[in-house]
């Protein structure tokens, strides 16, 4: 009896030695993440990696718009600091990314002075923390489309639409004074979006021109 049992023992420490063990999860960081929403590698951003040397990352921050809550996060990462890559995604509720946007920081207003690490962290900072936001939150704050005008102009400033909006649609979306996420696209623009908690990606309502 003595045998058998330690015959089975045995065999079963056999058979738990030749089965594979569960492969460890990796740790998947908010950057990681991101980088996936804006189609790059994650690798990049993992623990142990080898990070260029320009390389940062904003945290989310919330984008409050009344019941349509949002959260942006932003990321730099090249070989010199001031030409890094540099990436914004936009997010819902429930942490899915509606609206991503990627360009170079030498392209980008706010980015002129950026020579060190130190100086790109500080200017994604504020890219993310939504420079002109301050007077363009809703879409009540976009120039009037005046009636026989080519296109609506703030000052001296078009705002160029996106796609096929008609003034009539452009000026009820007005009216509606809807939630709205702007940021800095170029060296001179800021390009808006309207934000709808209903749907799965934001609406591009187009470009405001802003002096050089």
């Amino acid at each position: 009896m003595l045998h058998r049992i330690t015959v089975s023992l045995i065999a079963l420490a056999a058979f738990a030695a030749c089965t594979p063990r569960p492969a460890e999860k990796e740790t998947v960081t908010a950057a990681d993440r991101m980088l996936e929403d804006i189609d790059v590698a994650p690798a990049a951003s993992g623990q142990g990696a080898n990070l260029p040397a320009c390389a940062t990352f904003v945290a989310s921050r919330p984008v409050l718009r009344g019941p349509a809550n949002y959260s942006v996060e932003g990321a730099a990462f090249g070989s010199e600091c001031a030409t890094s890559a540099v990436s914004l995604v936009l997010r819902d509720a429930d942490g899915a990314a509606v609206y991503t946007f990627a360009g170079s920081a030498d392209k980008l207003l706010g980015f002129e002075t950026v020579t060190d690490v130190g100086t790109l962290a500080s200017a994604l900072s504020d890219w993310v923390g939504e420079t002109g936001e301050a007077y363009m939150t809703v879409t009540s704050d976009l120039p009037a489309w005046a009636a026989g005008a080519e296109y609506p102009i703030m000052g001296d400033f078009p705002f160029y639409i996106e796609g096929d909006l008609t003034r009539e649609q452009y000026e009820a979306l007005r009216t509606a004074a809807k939630p709205m996420f702007c940021h800095v696209q170029g060296r001179e623009s800021l390009v808006c979006l309207e934000l709808d908690p209903t749907a799965p990606f934001t609406n591009t309502i187009g470009v405001q021109a802003l002096p050089g």
